[in-house]
């Protein structure tokens, strides 16, 4: 089988199967239920609802200067005259692709002061990072055309990726700790049981190399002369060969996944400023604070036979033997054997290999300037960096989301502005009737309907939920009802 049929798998889980980790819309909302404890654990007894149900919900994110696609339309049916462009100039470049789903998930108040949660969701996260280089037009894309361009500026050169895919079932508690008339405090915590679906992993640094001519036909060619390579290649994806996509393939697809971990801790602060007649509760507040440590953990992954840290080159390692080696690869046994022959040092992985969830500390306020207008900031800075020399790491992409909304029960219209972790700004919209809610990252979005060139920056989200049609969460538990 192939290597590249395998890439096609993995890839293929990432477009179908991904899922990202917050509908920052609803950021601070009262009226999200479940969906806040994705960034806060307290939140979930602060919700106005005595119990909600998130039936579905799926969110996809993607900021990208790698590539893009020429003549393309969404509703094209023949995408024969697409053309896929490796972005051009002297860059860094990036892609992140963070997707997230949930089904079936809920929450219910154990009376005033105390709510639990449970949520089945699926996440996958894919991170390309590269250091800065020129990279060559379409026609001259070749390795050797790589190292002509940026011999004398760029070195040396550093690339690294990676594919995460995985499910979770996360169990959340919270409760209030304090209360006065005017301020409340909750706190509350996530623990999440994993599940690795996927798991791939690769890495190129510090490559190093010289110009030389070969005396005798005059051609040039490039000696390398540093740097280490790494792959990593979770085992059950190359199980589909012989197992198959039937029921009985899944389970065993299933029976060779790896089991993971990871918690969450938050609090969050609620003050009234004056009183008006009416105790502090879940929508009276004039400033909802909250802080939160966010998926702590890691995903393991049972490695194929073939995953390999290479370090030292050999001597004498040019860029034409390196093609040759590569022409013919179909299965990562031989792409091991065949790189590892360059190489001094050569550490075949012999356990499980690991990939971090994307732990972040994040901070939200809320502020309520009355007659139903929000407006919501939340931060969120990364703890890992995907740029990481050997180590698997996710992230997330938000960075900074200030968010402006009119919001009832059963009508919500929200504006979020986000600034990425690759400093791009995006300007999107939501809005919600009765239980259903859906948006985007950002109106760029809306050029994927009309043929253009698409760099495929942005996303949407959707989120169908569940909840008491009564006008108070403290009246008991209330038959489902869906309201349009």
């Amino acid at each position: 089988m192939k290597l590249t049929k395998h890439v096609i798998v993995l890839l293929l889980l990432l477009s179908n199967n991904a899922r990202s980790q917050n509908f920052h819309a609803v950021n601070g909302s009262p009226y999200a239920g479940i969906s806040n404890t994705y960034y806060n654990p307290a939140t979930s007894v602060n919700s106005f609802y005595k119990w909600d149900v998130s039936l579905f919900g799926a969110q996809h994110a993607l900021t990208n200067n790698l590539f893009t696609l020429n003549n393309f339309n969404v509703n094209q049916t023949n995408l024969a005259d697409t053309q896929f462009i490796l972005n051009p100039y002297t860059r860094t470049r990036y892609l992140h692709s963070v997707t997230d789903g949930q089904l079936l998930s809920f929450r219910v108040k154990l009376g005033d002061k105390r709510a639990v949660g449970v949520s089945f969701r699926g996440k996958n996260n894919l991170h390309f990072n590269s250091s800065k280089s020129f990279l060559p037009d379409q026609n001259t894309q070749t390795l050797q055309g790589f190292l002509q361009s940026n011999l004398s500026t760029n070195q040396p050169v550093s690339f690294n990726g990676l594919l995460a895919s995985w499910g979770e079932v996360t169990l959340n508690y919270s409760q209030i700790v304090q209360e006065t008339q005017f301020t409340k405090l909750s706190a509350g915590a996530n623990i999440s049981l994993l599940r690795g679906l996927a798991g791939m992993q690769f890495f190129a640094n510090d490559i190093k190399y010289t110009q030389n001519v070969n005396t005798t036909t005059g051609n040039t060619y490039y000696n390398l002369t540093s740097g280490s390579v790494g792959y990593m290649y979770s085992n059950n994806i190359k199980m589909l060969d012989s197992v198959g996509t039937g029921a009985e393939g899944i389970k065993q697809y299933n029976q060779n996944t790896r089991s993971g971990a990871s918690f969450s801790v938050g609090v969050e602060y609620l003050v009234k400023q004056s009183y008006d007649g009416e105790p502090l509760n879940t929508r009276n507040y004039d400033w909802k604070i909250g802080a939160s440590i966010m998926d702590i953990g890691a995903n393991s992954y049972n490695h194929v036979r073939g995953s390999a840290t290479n370090k030292f080159l050999q001597n004498n390692v040019t860029d034409t033997a390196i093609v040759q080696q590569l022409a013919n690869i179909g299965s990562i046994n031989r792409l091991r054997d065949s790189i590892s022959s360059n190489f001094v040092l050569t550490n075949y992985l012999n356990s499980d290999f690991s990939i971090s969830t994307p732990a972040r500390f994040v901070l939200n306020v809320d502020r309520n300037f009355g007659n139903h207008f929000y407006v919501n900031a939340s931060v969120g800075i990364n703890f890992y960096s995907t740029k990481a020399r050997e180590r698997g790491n996710t992230k997330e992409i938000s960075f900074l989301t200030l968010t402006p909304r009119y919001e009832t029960q059963l009508l919500g219209v929200y504006l979020p502005v986000q600034y990425n972790q690759q400093g791009n700004i995006w300007v999107g919209a939501a809005i919600k009737v009765g239980p259903l809610m859906v948006g985007v990252h950002d109106f760029g979005v809306f050029k994927w309907i009309k043929t253009a060139n698409q760099n495929f920056n942005g996303g949407g989200y959707v989120m169908l939920n569940i909840y008491p049609y009564r006008n108070t969460s403290n009246d008991g538990i209330d038959c489902p009802k869906i309201v349009f």
